[in-house]
Parts: structure tokens; C-alpha cells; sequence
């Protein structure tokens, strides 16, 4: 097994300033490696990998699958938690009375939060917040259906990664 450095960047609008982007690091099998430096440079992006899939080297899908995986789940992150979401506290409202409904939540999870910072909040407000910080605890899924993301419309951006090498 192997380390590989990748960067993950999508672009949401115009500039650079509308988007993200992410290094991580992979673990890859010395096939894998092998595949990756046949290709002959430092920096492969996904076309790159892409091209080599479609020539037959297979050995590279499971590797071009999971970054895809880490660059949606980059994309959905954005959405969920850097993108200005208009109809939030809508959404909360609804999903919070249903949450209690079914027992999945009750406020004293957060009874104990004080912050100075929102003295101005009223007591619907602040109970919306606190239900929000427990929503953030969770997978991408179930954030999404209570702030009101279909996280299906994340799949719909280009995955873009350059994977870097040192031959």
C-alpha cells in the first residue's frame, strides 16, 4: 500500500471565490501505484484517469470511484453548511415538530448551551438553533431532508481532482 496526495476543487459559479476545494490523502494497492505512473506524470487530473479507464485499465475504477465518493461528499458539505440556505429556519421548524413528534429529539439535548452572543434571540429562535446543532450532528442524509437539500442535485457537478505524484 501507498499514499497519494489529491486535491478536490469545484467551482459553483463565475470565480474562484464560488467554490471549494480539499487535499486529502489516499491509500492506494501498489497496482494501483503502478497504474497511476504509467499514465507518466506528476500531476494526473481526471481526465486523465478517465481516458485510462476507457482504454481498459480497470485497475484504476475503485481508486476513480472513491474519489469521486470524497469529491461529491466535498460538494454536499458545501451545500449543507457554506451555502446560504433562505427557507433554513422554515425547513427546521417543520423538521423539528416532526423530530419531537417521533422522538427523536427533545431540547434538553442542548439545555445546557449558553452563549452571550445571542441574548437578542427569542426563546423560539434560540430552540431552533439548538435543534440545528443536533441536526449538524448527524450523516449528510439526515441533515439534508431537514434543511431541505436534495442531495442528488450534488451528483450533478463535475468531479474534478488532480492526484499528485512523486515519480
Amino acid at each position: 500500500m501507498a499514499k497519494i496526495k489529491v486535491n478536490l476543487k469545484a467551482f459553483y459559479g463565475q470565480s474562484d471565490s464560488c467554490g471549494s476545494n480539499k487535499t486529502i490523502e489516499v491509500e492506494v494497492s501498489e497496482n494501483e501505484l503502478n497504474a497511476l505512473k504509467k499514465i507518466g506524470k506528476k500531476e494526473i487530473f481526471t481526465e486523465d484517469v478517465v481516458m485510462a479507464l476507457k482504454g481498459g485499465n480497470i485497475i484504476l475504477k475503485t481508486l476513480h470511484d472513491k474519489l469521486s465518493d470524497a469529491f461529491y461528499n466535498m460538494v454536499e458539505e458545501y451545500r449543507l453548511f457554506k451555502v446560504d440556505n433562505e427557507f433554513l429556519y422554515e425547513n427546521l421548524e417543520e423538521s423539528m415538530e416532526d423530530d419531537i413528534r417521533y422522538g427523536l429529539y427533545t431540547s434538553e439535548y442542548y439545555d445546557d448551551y449558553e452563549d452571550d452572543d445571542y441574548d437578542y434571540i427569542d426563546d423560539d429562535e434560540e430552540e431552533l438553533n439548538k435543534y440545528y446543532r443536533w441536526v449538524k450532528e448527524h450523516d449528510h442524509k439526515f441533515i439534508a431532508e431537514r434543511v431541505g437539500l436534495d442531495l442528488e442535485s450534488c451528483r450533478y457537478e463535475k468531479v474534478t481532482y488532480k492526484i499528485l505524484l512523486s515519480l
